[in-house]
């Protein structure tokens, strides 16, 4: 998703989270679990704090007093990492008045889960280099590709056992001339859509909900079998349905961004039909 900046006659300028997966050895996905472990216990620490009577979502001035109370076991975590873990939880209290205010529905702000499939992390830019993140305590690590130039501060994410680094990183789009070619769609179940335009029509997709339905249904089995199996081999079981899951999804978000490029690239208006579903 991306949000403009800034723009000019000529060309606009955007911000985009880039993701990049970062390869870690044994010990530094233990330090990098117990450095989100820190984050998310300061960020409920602090959602508790705010609960009590006569509190303000204040971080910076009620920052010292919950980074001043944690336990020992989160000293050696970098500040920064606890310190936005403060903010975050306020800015969460803040939506929620604001929310309050607008609906007059009571918005509950949860505490954040050690289950939830996806954990994360506040990193800052001067903590990221092409060396690694906090390179001196985490060490050298491994990134699937080139950092940009210029990015801003970052999050370490922990999606099902795959680690990445998100990056915000500013993009110019440039204007293109419009030639007025049209496309209509017709989105199905064997074929993901049927595109018809002036000159041609096609398919896109065609055959891949197979592949994908073949995953599910292994999947489906590894869960069933997984509520019968012993505590080694469940532990076992559910990192493989997590990689089943993630490759699932992987699936999907591949065949949606390479539709969505492959039209904007040649086509300029695009006629979708309306969705009803019985």
């Amino acid at each position: 998703m991306c949000s403009p900046v800034e723009s000019t006659d000529l060309e606009s300028a955007f911000q985009k989270s880039k993701k990049i997966r970062i390869y870690l050895n044994r010990e530094q996905r233990q330090l990098l679990r117990q450095w989100i472990g820190v984050a998310r216990f300061t960020y409920n620490r602090t959602v508790e704090y705010l609960q009590q009577p006569d509190t303000k979502a204040n971080w910076k001035a009620i920052k010292g007093e919950i980074l001043r109370n944690l336990p020992e076991w989160a000293k050696p975590v970098p500040y920064q990492i606890k310190s936005i873990a403060v903010r975050d939880a306020c800015n969460s209290v803040k939506e929620a008045k604001i929310k309050y205010s607008q609906t007059g529905v009571f918005q509950q702000v949860k505490f954040k889960s050690r289950k939830n499939p996806i954990q994360s992390s506040y990193i800052p830019k001067s903590a990221v280099s092409a060396k690694g993140v906090y390179y001196t305590k985490l060490g050298e690590i491994k990134f699937s590709e080139l950092l940009p130039e210029d990015f801003g501060d970052c999050r370490l994410v922990v999606e099902r056992g795959q680690c990445y680094l998100c990056l915000p990183v500013k993009i110019t789009k440039y204007p293109v001339e419009n030639q007025n070619r049209i496309v209509a769609l017709d989105p199905g179940v064997r074929n993901f859509l049927t595109l018809f335009s002036e000159n041609s029509f096609g398919w896109i997709g065609s055959g891949d909900i197979g592949r994908i339905q073949r995953l599910c249904y292994h999947l489906d089995d590894l869960i069933s079998r997984l509520t019968k199996a012993k505590s080694k081999t469940k532990q076992r079981m559910k990192k493989a349905a997590n990689r089943l899951r993630l490759k699932i999804r992987n699936l999907v978000d591949e065949l949606h961004h390479k539709t969505a490029l492959f039209l904007v690239k040649n086509f300029d208006v695009i006629l979708l039909p309306t969705f009803e579903v019985s």
